[in-house]
């Protein structure tokens, strides 16, 4: 008889264990692609955490990340051969061309069952790169954006308002970029009042901020040839060679070296080009919005965010999406926020910003505060067919740094070569 019970015991563990090595085969690995940038110790750790949150949600599932170029390549090469993740980060600069290509799952249906992943939940300029012809083929990562950021005591000691509403318009710019340099007793410039760029993506600020569109509402052509655009190139071409505010060849490090006052820069600088230069930038930096052109109503710059997408073809696509609507729930958002050190506010949501955690890190990060404004009223990079777009009118803006090209004949060569792209 105690054979007999102890060969039922065996056969019993037996089958206990089985069924344990059932499950454990049973479970789903899914699969996210996110870009080499990102292998790095905060961004390890957060995906620890995001893990985790996914595994506790999905105990029938594990999480895998793959790192690879941030490139359209392997998604195609990966579509090609059937074989692709579950989800994936995607550039605004090829998502639009992979959805176009058929490579891209539509996301409507998912969404529309996930209240916290509408649109209305997002910035707008965020939104704009994820969709075509109304429907959406990814979901919003993040959003930085183009705008001024300047040293307000550098402001202060040469007497301007050193609020970011006091810098409302381009006359504004320039009458602070003037009384903000500082000359040697030979009269060389040694700090420059104001540091700007001259290339295509901030023509689009200017544009944006001086009332006008860089691509007409179908998308199919390019809207920057106008008054407005004129406007804009002539400015930036004034404020390289006309106005005498900037130390030749300064770049945004200037700033964070005090060597300038205020630079053209974006939202997320503070982590990656200025903290590693000055720890202590909160006391001193602030951020403002690009000021009002002759023409402009709302203060504006160029923005841009990538974005999650699913491959057709994915082997677990509601597990995929799963993993967006994790992280990017407004909770998990706003421990994002903190993770990365309560100063990188790069969400693309808006509650992020009307949070508790939010409003306390604005006591201790001041310019934070400017923020909000500056993601809301953000228009979009120029992200249809844009690289190829850049690399062909490059040679037209740097004619007219030159002054080679009058603005007005660089933008109409421009808007010839862009159409041509666009229609093709």
């Amino acid at each position: 008889m105690r054979r007999v019970i102890a060969m039922f015991l065996l056969l019993c563990v037996i089958g206990m264990t089985g069924s344990v090595a059932a499950v454990a085969a049973a479970k789903r690995e899914v699969v996210v692609w996110m870009w080499t940038a990102h292998v790095t110790d905060l961004y390890n750790t957060w995906r620890e955490k995001i893990t985790k949150w996914f595994e506790e949600d999905h105990p029938d599932a594990t999480l895998r990340f793959e790192f690879v170029a941030n490139s359209p390549d392997k998604l195609l090469t990966a579509a090609a051969s059937g074989v692709v993740p579950d989800t994936s980060l995607a550039s605004i600069n090829y998502a639009r061309d992979l959805y176009e290509a058929g490579v891209l799952m539509e996301l409507d249906s998912y969404i529309a069952r996930t209240p916290h992943l509408t649109e209305e939940n997002f910035m707008p300029a965020s939104w704009i790169f994820c969709q075509k012809d109304g429907r959406t083929f990814g979901v919003p990562w993040g959003l930085e954006v183009a705008c001024i950021l300047y040293n307000k005591d550098h402001l202060a000691e040469s007497g301007l308002d050193e609020r970011p509403e006091a810098l409302k318009t381009w006359d504004d710019l320039v009458r602070y970029a003037q009384r903000l340099r500082r000359f040697d007793s030979e009269g060389r410039l040694t700090r420059s009042g104001y540091v700007s760029s001259f290339n295509r993506v901030s023509f689009a600020s200017y544009l944006y901020s001086n009332g006008g569109e860089f691509y007409d509402p179908s998308g199919k052509k390019v809207a920057f040839n106008t008054e407005q655009g004129i406007q804009a190139l002539e400015f930036m071409y004034d404020l390289e060679k006309r106005y005498d505010v900037k130390i030749s060849g300064a770049g945004t490090s200037a700033l964070p070296n005090k060597t300038a006052s205020m630079v053209y820069w974006e939202t997320s600088a503070m982590n990656w080009g200025i903290e590693p230069i000055d720890p202590d930038f909160a006391q001193w930096l602030r951020m403002a919005p690009m000021p009002l052109g002759p023409q402009g109503t709302t203060p504006s710059g160029v923005g841009w965010g990538n974005m999650f997408v699913i491959p057709k073809g994915a082997k677990n696509p509601d597990l995929g999406f799963a993993v967006m609507a994790i992280w990017m729930r407004p909770d998990v958002q706003v421990e994002s926020f903190v993770h990365y050190g309560s100063v990188k506010a790069s969400s693309s949501r808006r509650d992020c910003y009307s949070s508790p955690t939010f409003a306390r890190a604005m006591r201790n990060v001041p310019l934070l505060a400017s923020i909000p404004t500056i993601l809301t009223y953000a228009k979009p990079y120029p992200y249809i067919r844009f690289p190829e777009i850049n690399r062909q009118t490059a040679p037209l803006f740097t004619q007219v740094l030159n002054s080679t090209m009058a603005p007005a004949a660089a933008l109409a060569e421009s808007e010839r070569i862009a159409n041509i792209i666009l229609a093709d």
